[in-house]
């Protein structure tokens, strides 16, 4: 009987002692909430008289190596239309992405970023483990400070990719 007690022991205290990198993922599965924000959402967006659309790229990592994490990753980008830069005051705050009923809400994790003056680049890390090749919608949130206005724009059908 001792014997089985330390090996229950033993083993409790590996378990307890092992390192568990993974994140809880917050999903909401709420119908209404998607579909409100697909309705409320639209392609372009019209600040100040200036045309913008969101692009996205979204995928996840499965490179062996050292890096478990295998979450998904979005990559955001409001594009002005007329190709001037897009103001300070303008910004990606929050992204929703939406599978069926299923919506992942994150903030956006780095910095204001661009390679080019007329597109500004956010990302979202850690998601769920959606995909690969599946297509999901997505609503970006967008805050004009000065204003202190919110929008929501959209696009629609776009695949989750993979690395290897």
């Amino acid at each position: 009987m001792r014997k089985y007690l330390l090996i229950l022991i033993i083993i409790f205290s590996f378990v307890s002692c092992m390192d568990n990198d993974e994140t809880e993922v917050e999903v909401t599965v709420d119908a209404q909430l998607a579909y409100d924000l697909l309705n409320d959402a639209s392609d372009t967006l019209i600040i100040a008289d200036r045309s913008y659309i969101l692009e996205a790229f979204l995928w996840r990592d499965f490179m062996p190596g050292d890096n478990m994490d295998h979450s998904l990753t979005a990559v955001n980008y409001l594009v002005a239309l007329d190709s001037l830069s897009i103001p300070a005051n303008i910004d990606l705050t929050k992204q929703y992405v939406i599978l069926s009923d299923s919506i992942w809400i994150a903030d956006y994790t780095d910095q204001r970023d661009s390679m080019v003056d007329y597109k500004l680049s956010r990302v979202s890390r850690q998601g769920p483990e959606w995909g690969p090749n599946i297509s999901v919608n997505i609503v970006a949130e967008i805050t004009e400070e000065t204003a202190d206005t919110t929008y929501h724009i959209k696009v629609e059908n776009i695949v989750i990719f993979a690395t290897y």
